[in-house]
This record gives structure tokens, sequence and C-alpha cells, in this order.
């Protein structure tokens, strides 16, 4: 007799975690801080920027307090970097063998970058109260990959002077061919070549049940990149193109030189609503 308790006892434990497991298709938004985050060579600085993500989930919930989460999402990340002063030097070819010396004054570069993300979460809740109310905390990994990513470049003035190998002459005023201090430089827009990105996420916040088979969650959330996804890092941030009449310089994005790498950053509030039961 007690042996037979026992197995159903067992058996009831079992068939009571499997009516408990549910499947929560949810619909959500993201707000708040939504930046590139910086390594940057001696001299510069950075502003964040604001943006937001949404997207689709599915939370498989393991028992009452444990589920498994996934979906997929689109966030728009933005920022900029800014140098009062920025120096190189860049090796080329114009007729001859030369080597470019230069000083961006004032110089800004924004950054726009569009990423796909698959996040993947262990859920935990438990009741608040009458149980209508859940406390809830997620925690886990996201791998992003970039759908678009644009820099807009603006560089005030660029002072330049060019070391010509086979004269042996450097040459410091020459206005016409862009040798010359404080020429004025346009805006530029350029596309980035950037890596995946892989972060660890987290969110808490409270899950009211609206109805039998409708609930919203409310929280906070951080995401924090634990790579680069700056995938080149060895072009000059200036190229140099001469011909016989005149001359010109090239932009790089300064995320594509060893003046800079980038991961991701954000942080805010997250609105997520579920259905199923």
């Amino acid at each position: 007799m007690i042996v037979n308790m026992s197995e159903g006892q067992e058996r009831n434990k079992y068939f009571s975690l499997r009516e408990s497991a549910i499947h929560e298709f949810s619909v959500y938004g993201m707000g708040g801080l939504s930046s590139l985050n910086y390594t940057l060579s001696s001299g510069g600085s950075q502003s964040n920027g604001f943006g937001g993500s949404g997207g689709i989930g599915y939370t498989f919930n393991i028992s009452d307090s444990w589920g498994v989460t996934t979906g997929a999402e689109i966030g728009i990340f933005g920022s900029k970097i800014a140098y009062g002063s920025l120096n190189d030097s860049y090796e080329g070819y114009a007729d001859d063998y030369f080597s470019l010396t230069y000083s961006m004054n004032n110089y800004e570069e924004q950054h726009k970058v569009t990423l796909f993300s698959v996040p993947l979460m262990a859920q935990f809740k438990r009741p608040l109260g009458g149980g209508f109310t859940h406390f809830y905390f997620a925690g886990g990994f996201k791998i992003g990959l970039p759908v678009t990513a644009k820099a807009t470049i603006a560089p005030r003035t660029i002072s330049a002077s060019g070391y010509f190998h086979y004269e042996e002459v450097e040459y410091v005023d020459l206005d016409e061919y862009g040798l010359a201090n404080n020429l004025q430089l346009p805006k530029t827009t350029a596309d980035v070549d950037l890596s995946f990105s892989a972060a660890a996420i987290v969110e808490t916040g409270v899950r009211f049940s609206l109805r039998d088979n409708i609930a919203l969650y409310a929280g906070a959330f951080l995401d924090y990149g634990l790579n680069s996804i700056s995938s080149i890092n060895d072009q000059p941030l200036v190229s140099y193109y001469q011909t016989y009449t005149s001359s010109t310089f090239g932009h790089n994005s300064i995320l594509s030189t060893h003046h800079a790498d980038a991961s991701i950053f954000s942080a805010g509030l997250k609105i997520r609503l579920s259905f199923g039961k």
C-alpha cells in the first residue's frame, strides 16, 4: 500500500508539471539608451544615443516558476565620436610613392546601426499577492547580425603635407593639391562593414495577468556587448587621390581604422504582451 501511494505521488507530480507547462507567444518593444560602446585612441570622446527595439517572442514554461524564452528582434543603435584634433599618416601613390601626414580638426562621426538579433534566456517568476501579478527575472545571451550600418563624417578642416620619396621633397603649401593648412572638407556618408554582435542580456519586472490567456510584462532591461563589432581595423581614415590638375580626399569610417573599436550597449524599459496557455 505504501509503495502504491508513493508511485501515485510520483505520477501525479509528473503530470502536474506537464499540465502547468504553457506556450506563450508575445510581441514586445524596448526603448531607452541604445548606443555603441567605443574604445577610442587618445583624445576621443563619445556621445551616447537613444533608440529602440521591437520583436516577437516565444516562451516555453517548464513549470510555474521556470521557462525558456527566445524570439527575433530588430534594434536601432546610434552614437557619435568626436575629436578636437585627430592626427595620422597615410602611405600611398600619386605619380610617385608618398607619405601623407595630416591633422583633422574638430572631427565628428555619427553612427546609425540596425541589428537583427536572436535572444535566448532562462526566465524565473514567482507570484506576488493574489497570483494575478508575478515578479520575473530573465537572463541569457543575444546574437545579432548587422542589417545596415552608416557613418556620417563631418571633419571641419584638414591640415596636410605630403613627402614624395622620389623627389625627396615635402610639400606643405600646395592648396590646389590639398597639401596646406586648414582646408575645408565636406560632410560625407559611408557604409561601415561590421561583424556579428554577442551580448549578455538581463531583464526584470512584473508580469500582470490580464485574462486567462493574456499577460503584460513590464520591466527594465540591459544588453551588454561582449565583442567588438568592428570587422576591419587597418584602413586609413583619409585616402589621397591626385591627378595632374587636382586632388581629392577620400574618407573611411573611423570604425574601419585603428582609432576605434565598438560593441553594443543598451538599457531601458521593455513592454511585452503575451498570449497563450
